[in-house]
């Protein structure tokens, strides 16, 4: 909403809040447009730095997704992808990985190509939690799998390269 993207948080909540109720009451609990609202709201509620309740929207996305889950779809993978992010945000580091691997699971299902840039980013994502784990070699190992597939499809100086490479320096720093 324009309430977010204006950073008018008390606003914008009391708006999804609204349309949640709304869509429970109009469309049911596992409506995919409820789910696809709290995983927006879960979005505005991470921006906000509310961390807990941001996890609690998404974990209620990520239910009605597994209720809606008719077969391979690329969007799942994604949805995966951003919840993994909030669980390792959350400190949460062993779902964190099980949620990109379902995330990696789902581009399996797809047939998505094993060197296609999309892959990237929860192999990123794991590297970046193994590496707040302690796990450094996993996390160079990760950033090593990740860093082609996007050279491949971004210039060398676009942020998503340079991310990975910063994180394999630091990962290569940190273990001497």
């Amino acid at each position: 909403s324009i309430y977010r993207d204006t950073r008018q948080y008390e606003a914008s909540e009391a708006l999804y809040v609204e349309v949640i109720d709304a869509q429970k009451k109009l469309l049911g609990e596992t409506a995919i447009e409820l789910g696809n609202t709290y995983n927006e709201y879960s979005q505005m509620l991470d921006d906000k730095g509310d961390l807990p309740e941001a996890v609690r929207m998404a974990e209620a996305f990520m239910r009605i997704l597994d209720a809606n889950h008719t077969g391979p779809n690329a969007s799942y993978g994604a949805a995966y992808n951003n919840y993994a992010y909030l669980q390792h945000d959350a400190g949460d580091y062993d779902a964190a990985i099980a949620s990109f691997e379902r995330s990696m699971a789902e581009q399996d299902a797809i047939g998505l190509a094993p060197d296609h840039f999309h892959r990237s980013y929860p192999i990123y994502g794991m590297a970046h939690t193994y590496m707040a784990k302690g796990d450094v070699d996993t996390a160079i190992t990760l950033y090593r799998q990740a860093l082609p597939m996007r050279q491949q499809h971004f210039d060398a100086s676009h942020l998503n390269v340079t991310q990975v490479q910063l994180s394999l320096a630091e990962a290569l720093f940190t273990n001497g």
